[in-house]
């Protein structure tokens, strides 16, 4: 996760709780040395693919992004938006 919010692109293993972080099969491989090899080597070769991954992790880390100073005021001031 923080490499996610520092705007590293992030692969993963799809095992455990990854894959409900992620929220992306374009991000997740089987745990197999040949599958993160074809993973790391499409990322390489094919800057769509790298670019896609930063896009869908950017959204990502917004969905992730809490403010806790943001609810604090909006439960005293109110949402204004409402």
């Amino acid at each position: 996760m923080e490499a996610l919010y520092n705007n590293i692109p992030v692969i993963a293993s799809n095992v455990g709780g990854i894959p409900e972080i992620l929220k992306s099969d374009f991000a997740l491989f089987d745990p197999i040395s040949a599958e993160l090899k074809r993973k790391l080597a499409d990322l390489a070769i094919n800057k769509d693919s790298l670019n896609e991954l930063k896009k869908l992790q950017a959204v990502r880390k917004q969905e992730l992004t809490f403010d806790w100073t943001q609810k604090i005021f909006e439960s005293i001031i109110g949402d204004n938006n409402s």
